[in-house]
This record gives structure tokens, C-alpha cells and sequence, in this order.
């Protein structure tokens, strides 16, 4: 049912955004940017395309690049939860008689894309990063291990919600931003000790990631992964939509 009205809601917006391409008058304007604030949400949807803005983390940016943005942004929620299948389809699982993946922990605050993604692949640690063009940054008062994708024509509570985001209504107009993990780690049982043999040397492990993004699995018994693209407190671009899946396995613990 979700990604069905995300669907329609795609359908909508981008039929809107025809006759606005049509015009041939999206081209930047020359004139000075117009701070966000002076906007109501009837005319963010309304004003012409070419409307240079100035957002509230000083980002400057035309109306018409928003709204493409918004469409986009839509179309990942929709597509997550496939993109998850499709990798949980290359990694393996446990190895051998009695061997038990070690769980992972998803954030409850992480916006709805990695909660399909992450929680789709099936993994002991999972990052995802929506892109290309994804504009990151922290949001004071929040979980400082959060990145925010932050999206000013969702102004609806609700709607923002239902998506994982938060409202930031100390915006005007209030817009919703989409929390990501920057790190991931998890301590496990590594299994027993053998004889001749050192602590973690019946590990099992199995990986996949897009770089700048890493993941370490300490076989003494950690999963560490990191963003490693530069975190910063305003605009942090990703290339390419960025991910990090691993599963570890641990031999039975008796």
C-alpha cells in the first residue's frame, strides 16, 4: 500500500512539472535569490521553477531543482526495498552446520529508504546513503551519528512521518528532514576458543560496499563501518548512492 501512494504521489508531481519544463522558463534567474522563509507552501508549488532560493543551511538553488529533487527522493522510497533484495541476493549466509548470523540493530530514527533497504538485505550491518546530489548535513539537538536529507515542499506532518522524517517546524515553512546512519558498529560473541587456534578463527564473513564506504569486522568480536565521505555540518554531497552490507557468521557457541 506505501509504495502504491508513493507511486500516485510521483505520477502527480511529475505531471505537474510538465508544463512548467514546457515553458522554457526555468533557465536560473538572474535575479537576487529570495530566502525560503518569505515562501508559503502554496507558492512553493506554484511560483515558477526559475525562483532562486536561499534554504536555511545557505544553499542556493533553483525552485525548479527542488521539485525535480522531491520527485527523486519519491521514487528511492519506492525503489529500497527492491534495491535490498537485489544485493541480499549476492551475499551469502551462514557457512557451515550450526552457524548463526549475527543480527543487526536498524535505527529507529533512520528515514523510511533504510529502513526498506537495511531491513530487506538480511544483514549483521547495513549503511545506506541515498544519491547522486544527496545534500547531508546535522541537525542541532539530533543524533549527532545522523546525516539529514533534508526536503522544504514536505511541509505536512504526516506525510512526513509516514516517510521517517522529522518536521522541522522551527523552518518556515516547516520542511521534513530524512535521517541516514554515518556509522554502524556491533560487538558479537566471537564463538569458542579452540586449542591451537585464535579468538574468532571460525568467523564467517561476507561483503559488499560501494567505496568511500567501509566496514571492518574485528574477529575478536566487532563490526565497525563508516561513511568516510567527509561528514561535515552543512551540504555534504554523495557522488552516487552509497551502501555497505556485511553479514558475519559465528560457529555454535557451545
Amino acid at each position: 500500500m506505501y509504495v502504491k501512494q508513493i507511486a500516485r504521489a510521483i505520477a502527480v508531481v511529475a505531471l505537474a512539472l510538465v508544463p512548467i519544463a514546457a515553458a522554457g522558463a526555468d533557465a536560473p534567474s538572474a535575479a537576487t535569490p529570495m530566502r525560503i522563509e518569505r515562501l508559503t507552501p502554496v507558492k512553493l508549488t506554484t511560483m515558477p521553477g526559475s525562483t532562486l532560493l536561499v534554504l536555511q543551511n545557505g544553499r542556493k538553488v533553483s525552485l525548479q531543482t527542488l521539485r525535480v529533487e522531491h520527485v527523486a527522493r519519491l521514487a528511492r522510497f519506492a525503489k529500497a526495498r527492491m534495491l535490498g533484495l537485489q544485493i541480499r541476493g549476492k551475499l551469502s549466509g551462514p557457512s557451515g552446520a550450526g552457524y548463526v548470523m549475527v543480527p543487526m540493530k536498524l535505527d529507529p530514527h533512520g528515514a523510511a529508504d533504510y529502513q526498506a533497504f537495511c531491513g530487506t538485505v538480511v544483514a549483521s550491518g547495513c549503511l545506506y546513503f541515498p544519491g547522486p546530489a544527496g545534500y547531508f548535513s546535522r541537525l542541532p539537538g539530533q543524533d549527532q551519528n545522523l546525516l539529514f536529507d533534508y526536503d522544504p515542499l514536505i511541509t505536512d506532518p504526516g506525510v512526513c512521518k509516514s516517510q521517517g522524517g522529522i518536521i522541522l517546524t522551527s523552518n518556515s515553512p516547516a520542511g521534513c528532514a530524512y535521517g541516514y546512519p554515518y556509522t554502524y558498529t556491533s560487538q558479537f560473541n566471537p564463538g569458542p576458543v579452540r586449542p591451537g587456534q585464535q579468538i574468532g578463527s571460525f568467523i564467517r564473513t561476507t561483503q559488499t560496499c560501494t567505496l568511500p564506504v567501509t566496514v571492518n569486522v574485528d574477529h575478536k568480536g566487532a563490526i565497525v563501518m563508516q561513511g568516510n565521505f567527509g561528514a561535515s555540518n552543512f551540504n555534504v554531497v554523495t557522488p552516487a548512492m552509497l551502501t555497505c552490507v556485511v553479514r558475519v557468521s559465528v560457529p555454535p557457541l557451545s
